[in-house]
């Protein structure tokens, strides 16, 4: 019998990944997990063929039955593997390439949850990544303890999107679109994204997500009085993940209320960008993993902005900083090499070292709305960007 499993893992997974010895207390909870969701997944089947025989389900059913079985299958798959030390973890990633190909005709049927289209950072679900994003929970996190300078900002919701989606008959659209277009095809993938693309910018915001947004960003003004614009970015469920999305989904800054709706479409839309889908089809994600909250933050007008690392990998105990003059736009887009600096992380921190970036141009709000990229005042000549007391304090 060992030697029919040892087969069957050989075959069901194509690599082998770094594993652990698993002591045998544990190895025998794994054990008794496996038998419990086995039991699991016979009664439910049992109760499933039970009502079967006496009355037929709508839709809504059949999603419930399917979860049903489901999960005690998850569940058995992830304890094997757990059991086993990690050695057979691609096995998980197989179960769930398969749960997805399952549920996308299964589930589809399964009732939308509603809530609230915006939620602000002292919101219950605030901090939840599933209804506001990664994104957004962690920096309603960071706000709710204290003592650090987090802008103004609330969320546009899951709930938001799905209300945007479905009303306008995008969900609808997409799923068509989706089901026949071959997606192996560069260029079908192309037409894909054009036509969810512009059908996005084209539909309307339905008038009650449209109000909620618009008094969102009076709010913001009357908290803030000298409020010029907000960033509006993604916080995408599946974003700042195992799968990061890194830079594919757009992000717009220093947006006046006029153009909010459209900006908040434009979000939206990228996640139908080729690039988004073909890496989203890599993960084995589907259109539906990928709810869109949005991030509507009050902008600043920095002296200077950048990237932060906790650790440089090369130097260990010491932390980096990157940062240029103005908005840190030109950095992320690749336009601009900004000034680095090595900081010991010791106490105190202190700059070790010291790199010049390129100084060209600094990109800054532009009153009325948008951004404009002046050249570099030419009275700080080659002075860096931070001093080494800010770079100490801007270390993690």
């Amino acid at each position: 019998m060992g030697r029919v499993w040892k087969s069957l893992f050989s075959r069901l997974t194509a690599r082998r990944v770094r594993t652990r010895r698993v002591p045998i207390a544990e190895r025998f909870a794994h054990f008794r997990a496996i038998g419990a969701a086995n039991d699991a997944f016979l009664d439910n089947l049992t109760s499933l063929m039970e009502g079967t025989a006496r009355r037929s389900g709508g839709l809504a059913a059949v999603a419930a039955a399917y979860e049903a079985l489901s999960a005690p299958v998850g569940a058995l798959v992830r304890s094997l593997s757990a059991m086993a030390g990690g050695r057979y973890h691609s096995l998980l990633g197989r179960y769930e390439a398969i749960d997805r190909e399952l549920s996308q005709e299964v589930l589809k049927a399964r009732p939308i949850e509603f809530g609230p289209p915006v939620i602000w950072p002292d919101h219950p679900e605030a901090q939840r990544p599933q209804v506001v994003g990664p994104k957004a929970a962690r920096l309603a996190e960071i706000a709710a303890l204290g003592g650090f300078r987090v802008p103004s900002f609330f969320s546009v919701s899951v709930y938001g999107f799905r209300t945007f989606m479905e009303a306008t008959g995008l969900q609808d659209l997409a799923e068509a679109s989706l089901w026949s277009a071959d997606l192996a095809d560069g260029q079908a993938l192309r037409r894909l994204s054009r036509t969810m693309s512009e059908a996005v910018l084209a539909a309307s915001v339905p008038p009650g997500l449209a109000g909620e947004l618009q008094a969102g960003f009076r709010r913001l003004h009357q908290e803030l009085p000298s409020l010029v614009g907000v960033a509006v970015r993604s916080s995408a469920v599946v974003e700042d993940s195992e799968s990061s999305f890194a830079g594919q989904f757009e992000s717009l800054l220093n947006v006046g209320e006029e153009g909010l709706l459209d900006a908040y479409k434009r979000v939206i839309a990228s996640k139908y960008r080729p690039e988004v889908l073909q890496y989203a089809l890599a993960r084995g994600f589907l259109d539906e993993d990928i709810a869109m909250p949005v991030l509507v933050m009050a902008m600043v007008e920095p002296a200077a902005a950048g990237v932060a690392y906790s650790s440089d990998p090369s130097h260990p105990g010491r932390a980096v900083v990157t940062a240029v003059r103005g908005l840190a736009q030109p950095v992320v887009e690749g336009r601009a090499v900004p000034d680095r600096y090595l900081v010991s992380t010791g106490e105190p921190p202190r700059v070790v070292a010291m790199t010049a970036g390129n100084r060209a141009g600094v990109l800054r709000c532009r009153v009325g709305g948008g951004l404009i990229e002046t050249v570099g005042d030419p009275a700080q000549g080659d002075d860096a960007t931070l001093d080494s007391e800010d770079a100490c304090r801007v270390a993690p």
